[in-house]
């Protein structure tokens, strides 16, 4: 399965953070803003309405997609835990290899023909420079 990117780095700091399925931890807010690329030296009214809604409304594609139960939301920290689903996605895109693995599994017909074009050009240009001596 293929997440948008936002969820793809919210289920993989989840993962490091929680550690076991079904196992409770609470979150600061300044964890989910690192994973997801914001920067701390932006901190105005705007900015953090802007994030709290970008995180909740991932937080809850996350909870309708039953990958994460959010057990208790307060103001700046929220305690979560993964579903097996959760747990196990998130260890996927955790990993940089079985997340390339992941990539190309879904789009491997792309692949074969990039790795094919692209072996083509080389044998062209070889078969140019020796056809021009």
């Amino acid at each position: 399965m293929w997440l948008p990117k936002d969820e793809r780095k919210l289920l993989a700091l989840y993962f490091h953070k929680t550690g076991k399925p079904d196992e409770q931890e609470t979150l600061k807010d300044n964890d989910d803003m690192k994973a997801l690329g914001w920067k701390e030296s932006e901190s105005n009214e705007d900015y953090d309405r802007q994030y709290i809604n970008r995180v909740w409304n991932v937080d809850d594609i996350l909870k309708k997609r039953e990958f994460l139960n959010v057990l208790n939301r307060a103001i700046g920290e929220k305690t979560v835990s993964l579903t097996l689903k959760g747990y196990d996605l998130g260890r996927k895109y955790s990993s940089w290899w079985i997340k390339s693995g992941l990539w190309f599994a879904e789009y491997k017909h792309h692949w074969i023909w990039l790795i094919v074009s692209f072996l083509g050009g080389i044998i062209g240009a070889l078969l140019v420079n020796w056809l021009s001596r």
